[in-house]
């Protein structure tokens, strides 16, 4: 009987966190045996074990900030298409920031973060950073949160943003009328801006609008901007949109077609003036921010007047309605000393009519907003 045992071992170690065993066994036993005056046995057996060990060690040395980030500040929106893009101030001390969403007209009022979704973590660039919403459930009104967060948690909440898509309906034979509000932050700046943003051009016949107009409390008139065929453009006044101003007019639209148009922006604190016409009427048709934190008539009343039983400032709200092409309206009854009538809901695009009463020739009243403004 005779063994030939051959065993080879190789170790190589580098350092790393990486351990890699490779193990090789071969064994090959041939037998042969005859029986005759002689007995021969052949046993050969081969053993080959490789063992290769690489480790190195990879050491990323993090600290915990004293404070979280703070708020983003800067935010804005711009609506191209059926995108809305997200765009804030890049702060330092940001690990990543979080875009929280919520649906639906008065999903703003929902507590935060309990009533958002995140639905997207994005990287800081420098000096600015930005997110792209395609909203593929095409819901009818979103809003917008951004936080930064860093290894000592998340920061405070930015300036809330938001996105409308308003309804235009175009029936024969009704007057086909709009009175609406723009975010008070947002990307026009003058009536031809909404016209080429909604047909695309100034010098093409109008195939869903053919008229804008702003209000003017002082005059109790609209000053318009509309295409006038024989000249084969739009004329008129290219009025400024004073969207988040002392006034914040409200933007009348006369339709030729039905459409749906998105918008979006985000809100400023605006202080908003109003006086008291002695000669004329007073309507002030005033643009409400998308943002806002009011969702009744009666919580505009209360916030301007607080008290439901009085009407020192004002003594009608009213909204106007397309379907009906007339104004819901809820107000003050003298004989029974409380605002009654249809205490209407108000949705982001909507704008309210406030009249003055007259026991107040002059006020100034600023809207309050769901969220702060975070400049």
């Amino acid at each position: 009987e005779t063994i030939t045992p051959t065993v080879t071992e190789t170790v190589t170690p580098t350092v790393t966190e990486t351990v890699t065993p490779t193990v090789t066994e071969t064994i090959t036993p041939t037998v042969t045996h005859t029986v005759t005056d002689t007995v021969t046995m052949t046993v050969t057996d081969t053993v080959t074990m490789t063992v290769t060990a690489t480790i190195t060690p990879t050491i990323t040395m993090t600290s915990t900030p004293d404070s979280t980030p703070a708020a983003p500040a800067g935010l804005t929106m711009i609506q191209e298409g059926g995108v809305t893009t997200l765009s804030w101030g890049t702060a330092g001390n940001t690990d990543y920031y979080n875009v929280y969403r919520t649906t639906g007209a008065f999903g703003k009022l929902n507590e935060f973060p309990a009533g958002w979704n995140i639905i997207a973590t994005v990287l800081p660039t420098p000096a600015v950073s930005e997110y792209s919403d395609n909203d593929a459930e095409g819901s009818l009104y979103n809003f917008y949160h951004i936080t930064a967060v860093n290894g000592a948690g998340e920061g405070e909440k930015s300036s809330m943003g938001s996105r409308a898509v308003i309804e235009f309906d175009y029936v024969v034979g009704n007057k086909n009328t709009y009175r609406i509000a723009l975010p008070y932050v947002s990307k026009y700046a003058k009536a031809s801006d909404v016209v080429i943003d909604i047909e695309g051009s100034l010098a093409s016949p109008p195939e869903k609008i053919d008229t804008l107009a702003l209000w003017n409390p002082a005059t109790q008139a609209f000053t318009p901007y509309s295409y006038k065929s024989f000249a084969g453009t739009w004329l008129g006044i290219d009025f400024e949109i004073d969207a988040g101003t002392n006034s914040s007019n409200v933007l009348y639209v006369h339709t030729v077609s039905s459409f749906d148009w998105v918008v979006a922006g985000t809100d400023k604190s605006a202080e908003l003036d109003f006086k008291y016409n002695t000669d004329r009427a007073n309507a002030n048709k005033r643009m409400m921010p998308y943002t806002g934190s009011y969702r009744y008539a009666s919580d505009i009343v209360m916030d301007i007047e607080g008290s439901m039983g009085t009407q020192t400032y004002i003594n009608r709200l009213a909204l106007w309605n397309p379907d009906t092409q007339s104004y819901i309206v809820y107000g003050f009854r003298d004989t029974m000393g409380t605002w009654i009538g249809i205490n209407f809901e108000i949705k982001p695009g909507q704008a309210v009519n406030i009249y003055p009463g007259g026991s107040t020739l002059e006020f100034k009243w600023t809207p309050e907003l769901a969220a702060p403004n975070v400049p």
